[in-house]
């Protein structure tokens, strides 16, 4: 039988293409090449904005807690702790404090709900298109099969097949690295809350290292973010390593890196040339698989449910054609402002902490942009005026 689509990846991406797709009476396979739930890396701050892409699924069933400030500091020192909306009562900012596991294994159950067939440690190991449609190659439990369908959206991520198969390189890859440390929030450090995200700036070159409270750990990690930055190798893995553990001592929460366990892994940052339909404009690419991370902060959740959202309604609309001009639209000016001020920042990290990250409009600004808001060119602007008085 032959499908409407097959989607390789149960992440975000995935997921939210497989919910669009069924809202549209196609007919759906997902794929995940592991078991469910799985662990990703990834620091999960979601922002409640996320709730109007997933309108199947109620997203505070996977929130540990709700970050309403963020506490920045620059090498451990001068600290700042801002409110991440101006008012009190605004709640539109607020980020979501997920487990990936958790968070992913929601979304697909939903989407399996509503009629995907879900098929986990299913890995794809080929991919072809035809005139008429496409077939993935299948490995499950030593066997092999082969699906048919209509059309394929590749949502595998960063390190999944699909990049190789469509060309793509991973020139702009960041390098992330984390740690779950267990916490009893009774007895918790005074540092600590769980209202509270953490920022650390000027430690970890050319990136930050963070701090994200869960129901039952903080989420400890750092990672590089500035384009060129993405040295893979065991000095990178050290410094990461030394950073979190600086990170734990710091907000005094107790590490033995002998014992913990640190999980790490490449993050495909924009590449506006990145490779989004094939040829035959039958297999289209969505989140990290599309390379849709901001080359400033990192994050990438939000933009994987918007474009797997959006490479469904191509695939229902069968405008897919169409679609990498409407992804670089929506995205491709962000991103670029993004970067422009991802170079700055990253090259004089003390002067723009100390000119505009101390500012309280400047958290709000982030959140704002964190929650899917345009303004890197009123950020760019702001960031070029401090500068400016800064050397002053």
């Amino acid at each position: 039988m032959q499908h409407d689509l097959i989607i390789i990846g149960a992440g975000p991406a995935g997921c939210s293409a497989a919910l669009e797709a069924l809202s549209r009476n196609l007919s759906v396979i997902l794929l995940e090449r592991r078991a469910l739930p799985r662990h990703k890396t990834c620091g999960g701050g979601v922002p409640v904005a996320a709730a109007a892409l997933l309108p199947e699924v109620d997203i505070e069933q996977a929130c540990e807690a709700r970050l309403r400030f963020m506490r920045h500091t620059f090498r451990f020192g001068s600290p700042y702790c801002w409110p991440v909306s101006a008012d009190p009562e605004d709640a539109s900012l607020d980020v979501l404090s997920v487990t990936r596991s958790r968070f992913d294994l929601l979304l697909a159950e939903a989407a399996a709900a509503r009629g995907a067939d879900l098929r986990t440690e299913a890995r794809a190991v080929a991919l072809e298109e035809g005139a008429e449609g496409v077939s993935v190659t299948v490995s499950h439990s030593g066997w092999q099969d082969r699906l048919a369908a209509r059309y394929a959206i590749c949502a595998d991520g960063a390190v999944g097949p699909s990049s190789r198969w469509a060309g793509r390189t991973n020139r702009a890859s960041a390098i992330a690295m984390e740690v779950e440390v267990p916490i009893d929030w009774r007895s918790a450090p005074e540092l600590l809350s769980r209202q509270t995200m953490h920022l650390e700036f000027g430690s970890v070159p050319n990136g930050y290292a963070w701090a994200f409270p869960k129901a039952d750990c903080v989420n400890v990690g750092a990672g590089f973010f500035a384009p060129g930055a993405n040295a893979h190798g065991s000095a990178t893995v050290a410094r990461l390593r030394q950073v979190i553990a600086e990170t734990c001592r710091h907000l005094g929460l107790p590490h033995d890196p002998a014992a913990a366990t640190f999980h790490s892994h490449p993050i495909p940052l924009w590449q506006a040339d990145a490779p989004l339909v094939s040829r035959g404009s039958r297999i289209l690419h969505a989140g990290d698989a599309a390379t849709l991370v901001n080359p400033l902060f990192g994050d990438g959740i939000l933009h994987a449910l918007r474009s797997g959202r959006m490479a469904a309604a191509a695939v229902a609309s069968g405008a897919t054609s169409g679609y990498a001009a409407d992804v670089r639209r929506i995205f491709g000016g962000p991103f670029s402002g993004a970067r422009r001020i991802s170079g700055v920042f990253y090259r004089f990290p003390e002067r723009c902490y100390h000119a505009g990250v101390v500012r309280p409009g400047a958290t709000v600004m982030a959140a704002r942009m964190l929650a899917g808001e345009s303004l890197y060119g009123q950020a760019w602007g702001k960031v070029l005026a401090r500068l400016r008085w800064t050397r002053g």
